[in-house]
């Protein structure tokens, strides 16, 4: 019974710590790519700069790839014309839609140093999409508390006693890089989740011979490579 609920309780604890030391305000470009691409896609709709026919990936930032010296291909589609990989762009429209249909943090809210003491968090939160601060707020902690909680879950499945696991978890979760990542929405969290889900799954094969963890373990290893494909290095 406690194999079933401290997954559970590692995740609730490893989330809420994650979200209440995400500060959210070093959005990078790499960010703002991606969570243009699942705008689009939570959206259905084009980007107003998007003219089919002459966009090419990366089109909207004309100040720093202008159309005349923009090498790239020009897009077939305006919705998927993008520098990021799809699939990460899938993972994020989740969480805009969840912002957009419940409007958790409206777009009309102004925040001042009543609300936050910090300038450049501030200038954050006033200045960017409030689908994309919920997303950055919340992306990267569900995904690396879910990846803490498979970690822990695998070391189980190998026998490790019950505190040596939830010692390796919280090792990974706050003594590595994963805790760093998990302030961000880069692809790097939901590809670490995918992977481990999936030797999750292959483990559980291996131990019960039962074809649908071959397939759980397949898909959730298919989702990491499109998710970002150096995954192809850890499968």
């Amino acid at each position: 019974h406690s194999d079933k609920k401290i997954p559970f309780l590692i995740f609730i604890i490893c989330f809420v710590i994650f979200i209440f030391s995400n500060d959210g305000h070093r959005y990078t470009f790499d960010e703002d790519v991606a969570n243009q691409l699942g705008y689009r896609i939570a959206t259905f709709e084009n980007d107003p700069s998007y003219i089919q026919g002459e966009s090419r990936i990366f089109f909207e930032y004309p100040w720093l790839f202008p159309p005349e010296h923009n090498p790239r291909a020009i897009c077939q589609n305006g919705i998927l014309c993008s520098g990021a990989f799809i699939f990460h762009g899938i993972t994020q429209t989740p969480f805009i839609l969840l912002n957009q249909i419940f409007n958790f943090i409206p777009d009309d809210i102004v925040w001042d140093y009543d609300d936050f003491d910090d300038s450049n968090y501030l200038h954050w939160r006033n200045n960017i999409n409030s689908d994309f601060i919920f997303l950055e707020l919340f992306y990267g902690p569900i995904f690396t508390a879910l990846s803490v909680s498979i970690l822990f879950q695998i070391c189980r499945l190998y026998g490790i006693s019950l505190k040596n696991s939830i010692f390796v978890s919280f090792l990974y979760g706050f003594g590595t890089i994963a805790w760093a990542y998990s302030q961000t929405s880069l692809s790097t969290p939901p590809m670490i989740f995918f992977a481990l889900l999936g030797f999750y799954f292959f483990k559980k094969w291996n131990i019960n011979n039962f074809p649908k963890y071959l397939i759980f373990s397949g898909a959730s290893f298919g989702f990491a490579f499109l998710t970002r494909p150096d995954a192809v290095y850890f499968i």
